[in-house]
């Protein structure tokens, strides 16, 4: 059976800059169980220090920062039956200033696959 999202991200989420965590959930459903990849902005995520679970529903952020982290993240799921893409879920770098937090711009587009 081809994969299918029954949980997706939200369409924008705000990452605090230089500080915690923030977690992009997907859940997905298929036989055989779809193997997961994390896109932004089109490209393959790779993992790093700052990046994880690129290769699992969910997918972490460690300490935002500006330069690393906006974008438009999709998760793709695929099995041998077919593929699916999450909605686009466009993440800001949430930077506070002078009490009041403005947001990085990221992202123009929206939508994605189904899901």
């Amino acid at each position: 059976r081809a994969p299918a999202f029954d949980l997706t991200p939200p369409p924008t989420l705000d990452a605090p800059e230089g500080r915690g965590v923030t977690t992009l959930v997907s859940r997905s459903n298929g036989v055989p169980p779809p193997a997961h990849r994390w896109h932004r902005d089109g490209a393959p995520l790779k993992e790093s220090d700052v990046v994880r679970g690129t290769a699992t529903p969910v997918l972490t952020l460690l300490d935002a920062h500006h330069r690393i982290h906006p974008g438009v993240y999709v998760c793709v799921a695929e099995n041998r039956f077919g593929r699916a893409e999450t909605s686009a879920c466009s993440v800001y770098v949430v930077h506070p200033r002078g009490g009041t937090a403005w947001k990085e711009l990221v992202a123009l587009a929206g939508g994605g696959g189904g899901g």
